[in-house]
């Protein structure tokens, strides 16, 4: 919990440095009669600074506090009970409203009221949150500690959940975490039990508990780690502050160190996050008062939504998936042995629902649920389950006639076309961002059925005092080459104009953004709405190389790019292109990665190399011609929906389906700069098949018979294709996606 910075007491000016003192000698003197600043000081007895034995002493605590210990992971079955002791309600009462849960009385009796008990179920376990000393004949700020102890024991003696998370707030060491942090506590200590008679009572003074290794979860929800410390106070005197440092010690709350020796000894997992609500200054109690009351709205809505991230985040995992190494990347001239029969690591699903999380945490949305919802009650136009929106013929008025308009650019991955730009005087990387642009909207465009009598107007805002004419000039050159490219194989566009605005106060580097248009036979629609059980999925490579390509392509599109960019590219590129990315940003997301920007990565089995800019800057695929010529063998009629796995990745099917259930089983090989980002970043597999393609950019839905015909097609561009899955019932009103795929399988 958060402890309100009270009676702040002065720092103990009496010294105890001559070591060569026994601690009997140092006794004899601490029972002198004391000033009343000494006797506000706990700990003027002990050696200041601290001897050899005690620094030692130290060492060993924490090499204790980095050896994690997990229970039960000799079954490690699914987490089915949770309980969360906290103190102060605050933070945690927007979720108790949110997940409906209700007070238990019953629970409450049983811990002697010394907890109240809200109960509840969330997604697959069942959560209780026990406030501890809600009673007001409880002064909490006292009593917290000694309530939150043997609400522990009762905890570990009764309920034995899976897990028990220790959450709130508190003080913070400005040298180790700042306000508004987020730490998960990688031990837990006590400050205020301090013994100085000998080392061993020093250390088992000190020592609290151990919490689970849980390296994965921190790295996907971009927690920090530390160590917590417990005391009533905040009060920090000298050798508390030697502590502190040599430990170290990130934060100071009351609850955390009793409860931690509790459960160790009790061995049930436990989970302590503590979110900063004010810095520790010895010198200036007044600043951290401020900083406390200053920043707690701030802070209350930080834990409030890192709570609900946690929440989300057990949904469906074991304890041991806490703490799992993130899979060793694979390159293609690399052998993976393994003693399973199926081309997954566990038959247990992780269930996934929610916006992708660390993708989320850079201000991102995969799924764009915000979105969706604000346009939910919007006229979806004439066939409502189309990829675009199709509407009535407002050009001639014809009855027969339909008109789709729809507008698209190349995202962020321009400040990553600006940075390999900048480095290497490369200007052809910008005819590569003038075709993201066009593709995103042209592919978009194939889902519904347009391949032809295509208008297309582009955008571009742009910093003039970063970005000069000659990448202007390359940017809309790039679109000319990419329209003539298509017009060879009948894909029609043509240019009608744009916009280029010079907008440095809204645009840090370059935006590259199209608007498409395009008219078609109301009875050539594709219609998302015709998807069925019983049809198989078609999926069309993102990767390799084309015959109306000019070289190889990564598949990685342009989606996905600011979690590409950031979890793959080293962090000097942030100091070196700050202009590059939102300085809103939390630090520890900029650039988070080890690669290079001309990195050599290996992309095939004879070993040919491409820069690692390059490669994740890679020209998005269009399937244009490979669709076009799918439609002119006449099957457009069997062809009952198609997806451009664009934003939300694998998941974009479940935009457009309603009491079905799809299952991708039989998913491509995940390419190379997949793996590249995976590897860097530790993002779950189940987040990746989220964000990115994964593979496969383009999905079409129809029947066997079909299928093979699409399959020949795109084999005749030299674009790989298969049957990638297929579609099954599912609930009246539900809907599911599952992936089977190398990586696990993953429901959604």
């Amino acid at each position: 919990m958060t402890i309100a910075p009270l009676d702040f007491m002065a720092t103990a000016t009496s010294r105890c440095n001559d070591r060569s003192r026994s601690p009997r000698q140092n006794k004899a003197e601490t029972e002198k009669p004391k000033t009343l600043e000494q006797k506000n000081d706990p700990l003027c007895g002990g050696p200041l600074p601290l001897g050899t034995p005690f620094v030692e002493g130290l060492h060993r605590i924490r090499q204790r506090a980095n050896t994690a210990l997990t229970w039960g992971s000799e079954t490690d079955c699914l987490i089915r009970r949770v309980c969360m002791i906290i103190v102060v309600e605050a933070e945690v009462r927007p979720v108790i409203d949110e997940y409906g849960l209700r007070k238990n009385p019953t629970l409450t009796n049983e811990l002697l009221g010394m907890a109240t008990a809200h109960s509840g179920t969330i997604g697959s376990f069942r959560l209780d949150v026990l406030q501890v000393a809600e009673s007001a004949v409880y002064k909490r700020h006292y009593s917290g500690p000694t309530q939150s102890g043997a609400v522990a024991a009762l905890v570990a003696k009764l309920i034995r959940p899976d897990l028990v998370i220790n959450f709130g707030t508190s003080g913070g060491f400005p040298e180790v975490c700042k306000v508004g942090d987020v730490l998960l506590a990688d031990a837990c200590l006590f400050l205020d039990r301090l013994r100085f008679k000998n080392v061993t009572a020093f250390e088992w003074g000190m020592w609290g508990g151990n919490t689970i290794r849980a390296d994965k979860l921190q790295r996907d929800l971009g927690l920090t780690t530390g160590t917590v410390a417990s005391q009533i106070q905040y009060s920090i005197s000298d050798v508390q502050a030697e502590i502190v440092r040599t430990t170290p010690i990130a934060c100071v709350d009351m609850e955390a160190g009793p409860i931690a020796q509790v459960l160790n000894q009790g061995k049930v997992n436990l989970l302590v996050l503590k979110v900063i609500s004010n810095g520790i200054y010895r010198d200036n109690p007044m600043k951290q008062e401020e900083e406390y009351h200053d920043n707690r709205a701030e802070v209350s809505r930080v834990a409030t939504e890192t709570l609900r991230r946690l929440l989300a985040y057990l949904d469906g995992k074991r304890v041991s998936d806490l703490g799992g190494v993130p899979t060793s990347v694979q390159l293609p001239d690399e052998r993976v042995t393994t003693n399973e029969e199926l081309p997954h690591p566990s038959d247990e699903t992780e269930r996934y629902s929610g916006d992708a999380q660390r993708y989320a945490l850079r201000g991102v949305s995969a799924d764009k649920g915000d979105v969706h919802a604000a346009i939910k009650k919007m006229d979806k136009g004439l066939f409502p389950n189309a990829f675009c929106k199709v509407v009535p013929d407002l050009f001639t008025q014809d009855s027969a006639q339909a008109v789709v308009m729809h507008a698209d650019g190349a995202g962020t991955k321009s400040s990553l076309a600006y940075m390999y730009w900048k480095k290497t005087g490369d200007l052809s990387v910008w005819n590569g961002i003038a075709q993201d642009s066009l593709v995103m909207n042209l592919d978009d465009l194939l889902c519904v059925g347009v391949t032809e009598n295509i208008a297309l107007s582009s955008t571009i805002g742009r910093n003039k005092n970063l970005i000069p004419k000659d990448v202007v000039a390359a940017v809309i050159n790039g679109t000319a080459e990419c329209v003539a490219n298509m017009k060879k194989y009948g894909v029609s566009i043509t240019l009608t104009g744009g916009e280029t605005a010079d907008v440095g106060d809204l645009v840090r580097t370059i935006i590259v953004d199209s608007t498409v248009t395009a008219r078609i036979p109301r009875s050539d629609v594709i219609d998302n709405g015709r998807i069925r059980a019983g049809d198989v999925i078609v999926g069309l490579s993102s990767s390799g190389q084309a015959t109306y390509e000019t070289s190889y392509n990564s598949g990685i599109g342009s989606n996905g790019l600011t979690a590409a960019r950031h979890d793959t590219f080293e962090k000097a590129l942030a100091m070196e292109f700050p202009e590059t990315f939102d300085p809103a940003m939390r630090p520890d997301l900029v650039y988070s990665g080890n690669v290079g920007l001309a990195e050599p990565v290996q992309v095939d089995m004879h070993g040919s190399q491409i820069a690692a800019g390059r490669l994740v800057l890679s020209p998005t695929r269009t399937y244009a011609p490979i669709v076009r010529k799918v439609f002119q063998s006449g099957l457009r009629k069997q062809i009952h929906g198609m997806v451009h796995c664009s934003g939300g990745g694998q998941t974009k099917v479940l935009n457009f389906v309603d009491g079905l259930h799809v299952v991708k089983d039989n998913l491509f090989p995940t390419p190379t700069v997949f793996k590249l980002i995976q590897k860097n970043s530790g993002t779950p597999w189940a987040e990746m098949y989220k964000v990115f393609n994964m593979g496969h950019r383009m999905e079409i839905y129809t029947d066997e018979a079909t299928a093979n015909s699409i399959i020949d097609i795109s084999r005749s561009f030299d674009v790989a294709a298969q049957v990638i899955g297929k579609v099954e019932v599912a609930g009246a009103g539900e809907k599911k996606l599952t992936i089977r795929s190398e990586h696990g399988r993953f429901e959604y």
